[in-house]
């Protein structure tokens, strides 16, 4: 005998649950039902206590026991650093003698300063 026989029926087992499954596509939508109801409670438990912590943190905060967060300032590259860019005209800085166009003298040889390639201006250190 075969299994396209009317003595035997079309059951599966499902290997998730090892139910006995009839209908594969109505037990898959249930076992997708219970995967959603999880991640919906997941979502409502971190709302939760993000608001609870939300909610602790203020009346920390009014009580002084806790200081205001601070606001993040932007950061801006540094001026009139190797690397960095020229506080008078936003070009970058280079130590002299590293960009053969820009021209050094011979005394400056010895020591090292750095140059604004975008308005040539020296910045001496030291």
């Amino acid at each position: 005998m075969t299994n396209t026989s009317p003595m035997f029926s079309a059951f599966a087992l499902c290997h998730l649950c090892a139910a006995v499954v009839v209908d594969e596509e109505q037990h898959q939508r249930f076992h997708e039902g219970i995967v959603k109801a999880f991640e919906d409670r997941d979502k409502a438990v971190q709302k939760g206590f993000k608001q609870h912590a939300d909610a602790v943190r203020r009346v920390l905060r009014r009580a002084g026991l806790v200081k205001p967060e601070p606001k993040p300032q932007p950061r801006t590259p540094p001026t009139d650093v190797q690397g960095g860019m020229c506080s008078k005209c936003a070009g970058g800085l280079v130590t002299a003698g590293i960009d053969p166009q820009i021209p050094i003298r011979e005394s400056d040889a010895t020591v090292p300063y750095l140059v604004c390639v975008g308005c040539l201006r020296e910045i001496r250190r030291g």
